[in-house]
């Protein structure tokens, strides 16, 4: 897992909070922008609320020819952090969830707490591919809501925008963080650490 505060080669990681943005950019063929919409749409007599949360991916091409998106997959989790495991003046690094291309084993641990790690809520994936390794690497990420294209999938021409969007209701508290994870593949990508797989996150803390 990466830590909020470092960004790798071929992931894209924001943490917003506050309306603080903090923003790194891939290298890769496409520039990647999205932005997660939050609304509250029911609060419990205990006091945790319905969201609805929207998360919106958009590629805008860069490269001079066109580019194919073979597959896409798309993963929630979340964070619980109560007073008793996060005491008034310490610390702690917020690892992003994990990639969800990396297996059914990922960690979703955080970094030095055996007690904190990231809980899947949800995840989907669309393909449009029938290559052997594409399909291998999918089959192993563990999420089963699969569907033949749709999603990012498809050809899209220089300087055209691919954009994708995916909405879902989660019922939790004030305080919690969810974790937004959209992977694809260019061209038969089958490495999630290759420069044609592509990660973008977000972290959001709920209020």
């Amino acid at each position: 897992m990466v830590p909020a505060a470092l960004a790798l080669y071929g992931m894209r990681l924001n943490i917003l909070k506050h309306n603080n943005d903090i923003k790194t950019l891939q290298a890769t063929p496409f520039d990647v922008s999205d932005q997660p919409e939050i609304d509250v749409v029911n609060t419990y007599p205990d006091k945790s609320k319905l969201y609805h949360i929207v998360f919106r991916v958009s590629a805008k091409i860069e490269d001079s020819k066109d580019v194919t998106f073979s597959y896409s997959l798309f993963s929630a989790d979340i964070l619980t952090i109560d007073n008793n495991s996060f005491p008034s003046r310490s610390g702690l690094i917020l690892d992003a969830p994990p990639n969800p291309l990396d297996g059914v084993n990922k960690s979703y641990k955080i970094s030095g707490r055996a007690d904190l790690e990231w809980r899947p809520l949800l995840c989907s994936q669309n393909v449009d591919t029938a290559d052997i390794a594409v399909r291998k690497l999918l089959s192993a990420t563990g999420c089963t809501n699969s569907q033949w294209g749709g999603g990012m999938t498809g050809v899209y021409p220089p300087a055209s925008i691919n954009s994708y969007s995916n909405g879902f209701l989660v019922r939790a508290r004030p305080g919690d963080f969810i974790g937004l994870s959209t992977a694809f593949g260019v061209a038969n990508c089958s490495d999630p650490d290759g420069a044609r797989c592509s990660l973008s996150q977000e972290i959001v803390e709920l209020t």
